[in-house]
């Protein structure tokens, strides 16, 4: 335990090098709901690792889009499917839109359905045998994203699964992993630095388990 303490304070100490070099220039807001954004607030709350001074997370029932003034403004979405019909997805979808519209959401939001995609690589790990696909295959996030292409949709199905298997959270949990993070902080800022994400989060790990 005391080794894991000792990672875990290494860990929040070089936080920061989760973000690009560049993420102090721009104006950052993110919000969302469930299980990425949930972990973001807490490891912001607790200082896990400290967000850039312009970049700041709001909770969705707290989000006000009329004062926004962001080079930036980004949507964890919730929206995920499984069991449903292609009937179902098809007003799931609208339904989310509808929400978007009404939040204030415009052209320049980013959105990040990471629930989804977090579901699709999880359901691939050996030991869960597509347990967590959807059932009709206008669920599937290729599928998802191309829906949404009036706003700015990160594309998380672009990334390989060998990279995606370590950003997502071991065992049957959603949750992003640290190097989950450093991605999703990198592909705000543009999609062409997740090489740099990946490089900058494993010398931060090696760094932290006296590797390096």
């Amino acid at each position: 335990m005391e080794a894991y303490d000792s990672v875990c304070a290494d860990f929040a100490a070089q936080g920061h090098l989760l973000f690009p070099p560049e993420a102090c220039s721009y104006r950052v807001k993110i919000t969302g709901k469930f299980i990425a954004f949930d972990a973001l607030a807490k490891a912001v709350r607790t200082n896990f690792f400290p967000l850039p001074p312009n970049w700041t997370v709001v909770k969705l029932e707290n989000y006000n889009s009329s004062a926004d003034d962001f080079d930036h403004v980004v949507y964890l979405s919730g929206l995920y499917f499984q069991d449903e019909t292609p009937e179902q997805i098809t007003a799931k979808i609208a339904e989310e839109k509808a929400s978007l519209a009404e939040l204030g959401f415009d052209s320049q939001t980013q959105l990040i359905f990471w629930e989804q995609w977090a579901r699709e690589v999880v359901s691939k790990r050996g030991e869960y045998k597509n347990k967590f696909l959807p059932k009709s295959a206008e669920g599937y996030l290729e599928n998802l994203e191309q829906a949404f292409t009036d706003y700015q949709v990160v594309p998380l199905s672009a990334i390989g699964l060998e990279n995606a298997n370590g950003m997502v959270e071991f065992g049957g949990s959603f949750t992003p992993s640290g190097k989950g993070f450093a991605v999703l902080f990198h592909l705000i800022i543009s999609g062409d630095l997740v090489p740099e994400a990946l490089a900058r989060y494993e010398a931060m790990a090696a760094y932290c388990l006296n590797k390096s």
